[in-house]
């Protein structure tokens, strides 16, 4: 367990048994976000519905009518963005920036990753990211041959849980 995880004693709990994360997230309030570590992907996007009791902020992109193109060619706007606080399954505190839209799951852009002075390194049972300037790592592991990061958020005392359900 790393010592970077002060803030709650639930997220201690949540990171000494990888058995149990999911059901003790239900428990505690904790929330896993998986996101798809994708070299392909032209920003880090999340679905519009993901960690609904966060604010919904306009971004530049949303501003200026920015969209993506899928995979086969659908058209998809960028609705917003929702920032991101938590934890990584090393108790590393993590901040995101996640661009929203009606899509299915979360991905990671790893070339915005790269630019903001991190390399991403895949290996055969997952991968990392590197800060380059402090040298820490983040590890993410490879499920069914997709390399995916999980975060840890907590949903907010009172707060509904999340309509968003992972999708296909």
């Amino acid at each position: 367990v790393s010592e970077k995880v002060t803030e709650s004693s639930a997220a201690l709990v949540l990171f000494n048994n990888d058995n149990d994360l999911c059901n003790l997230g239900d428990q505690t309030g904790w929330v896993c976000i998986d996101t798809v570590m994708d070299s392909g992907a032209a920003d880090t996007v999340a679905p519009v519905e993901m960690l609904d009791w966060l604010p919904l902020e306009e971004s530049e992109g949303s501003r200026r009518g920015q969209s993506w193109q899928s995979a086969c060619g659908e058209v998809i706007p960028n609705m917003g963005q929702k920032k991101v606080h938590g934890f990584t399954e090393e108790g590393t505190t993590m901040e995101n920036v996640y661009q929203t839209g009606e899509i299915s799951k979360a991905l990671g852009s790893v070339s915005r990753t790269c630019d903001k002075g991190s390399r991403v390194v895949f290996e055969a049972d997952g991968g990392y990211i590197q800060n380059l300037t402090s040298g820490e790592c983040t590890r993410f592991g490879r499920e069914s041959n997709i390399y995916v990061l999980k975060t840890w958020v907590q949903r907010p005392v009172g707060s509904k849980s999340s309509t968003f359900h992972r999708r296909g």
